[in-house]
């Protein structure tokens, strides 16, 4: 009877692993799945002729120091459906003193489909025009704001959401726990290890994938070039982090990156590379850090 019973125990263990198993099909999320049809694109159409700067949310994902026109991908950002607010800064040129609209721009929220080719949907389009005001007299720095909606994301992400506001915590405090931060995962570059830098950037790699509509394949093959990269170029060519200022995003203030303050920089990301070759590389980061904990989570570039 006792042996009965034993191996009848060790039969409903074995049933109930199984059934706690991890099963692929049913936890796969979303962004392989979404059909083609439903994979959209949310896009600013910007023409300028003034250096500028594109919020949104009062996250900066945007920025010309010379003027130019631009197609800035609204996809990273988005999370959920809801209402946007978008808002183009303009900002004088170091050598006028004030801003001149001697040309016109124009600003348009873009939204539509690929075909199977990757090439524009034509038929899918949707155009919302975002009149730019300018103003009649001479000002040194000019902005305008913007409301859009988005009601057919077909896709939710977590993101920073759950982020503390971190305008709320002390400013040397907090500029001495990025800091601290940010020179770990430059010694993280540094060093050339890409397993490390893979598993503090996931959440980041995984909800890119999402917004970007990836399939596996693709999501592993852009890890495996990321790792390449690491290998190749970062080990031993990271360059010390200086010359920044501390910038916190969002209208809750949820994230946080370091920045160079100079302007003559593609980008403004402060971890980079020096190579050999004089080629330069840029690990650009915004941080959160989620409600109770203490630890900073890599969420977007």
């Amino acid at each position: 009877m006792n042996q009965k019973f034993y191996k009848t125990f060790l039969i409903l263990i074995f049933l109930l692993a199984v059934s706690c198993k991890f099963n692929p099909k049913r936890m796969e999320t979303s962004h392989h799945q979404i059909p083609k049809k439903d994979q959209r694109m949310y896009f600013l159409d910007l023409s300028a002729f003034q250096p500028y700067e594109i919020y949104l949310n009062d996250i900066l994902i945007g920025e010309d120091t010379s003027g130019a026109s631009d197609l800035v991908d609204l996809r990273p950002w988005l999370l959920k459906n809801g209402t946007y607010t978008v808002k183009l800064k303009f900002i004088k040129h170091p050598y006028n003193d004030h801003l001149e609209f001697d040309l016109p721009g124009y600003l348009r929220f873009l939204q539509f489909v690929e075909n199977e080719e990757g090439d524009m949907d034509k038929s899918t389009m949707k155009t919302i025009d975002l009149p730019i005001y300018y103003p009649k007299t001479p000002v040194r720095e000019y902005q305008q704001e913007w409301q859009i909606k988005i009601t057919d994301l077909p896709y939710t992400l977590e993101g920073w959401q759950n982020g503390r506001d971190l305008s709320k915590i002390n400013n040397k405090i907090l500029h001495q726990r990025v800091l601290h931060y940010y020179t770990e995962i430059r010694n993280v570059l540094n060093l050339g290890s890409s397993s490390r830098w893979q598993k503090i950037s996931s959440i980041k790699a995984t909800e890119t994938s999402v917004f970007l509509y990836q399939t596996n394949v693709e999501f592993n093959d852009k890890l495996n070039k990321n790792k390449k990269k690491i290998e190749d170029f970062a080990k031993g060519n990271m360059i010390p982090i200086e010359n920044y200022s501390l910038k916190i995003y969002g209208k809750n203030n949820q994230l946080v990156s370091l920045e160079r303050n100079e302007t003559n920089f593609r980008t403004k990301g402060v971890l980079r590379t020096k190579e050999p070759s004089g080629d330069s590389r840029v690990y650009n980061i915004k941080l959160y850090l989620p409600k109770g904990s203490n630890e900073f989570v890599i969420i977007r570039k």
